[in-house]
């Protein structure tokens, strides 16, 4: 089962040690979209897309980013889920299984 999962800030932090103050230009997005995804509740709310992208500036798979910290857990399909799993070469119902301890 999905949950809501961890922040994403501490993956950011760790992926951009520097600081991230303009991270919205690099994902993509607005700074206000980027300010609710990292501070607030904005992460579950990701289109299938803006996960993917915020995957790739942070080198992680959109299944991590989905299944760890809950992005796109209020909007993406189960269509979209099963494309993130199937992409990570993972069985949904092994992972079901492995969240839902």
């Amino acid at each position: 089962m999905l949950q809501k999962g961890k922040p994403i800030k501490p993956l950011v932090e760790e992926a951009f040690p520097a600081g991230f103050e303009n991270i919205h230009e690099v994902v993509g997005c607005t700074r206000n979209k980027a300010t609710r995804v990292l501070d607030g509740d904005g992460r579950f709310f990701l289109t299938a897309e803006e996960v993917r992208s915020w995957a790739k500036v942070l080198s992680v798979e959109p299944y991590e980013l989905l299944f760890e910290y809950g992005c796109g857990y209020e909007r993406l399909n189960s269509n979209e889920i099963n494309q993130f799993v199937n992409a990570a070469g993972k069985s949904l119902q092994i992972d079901l299984v492995e969240h839902a301890a």
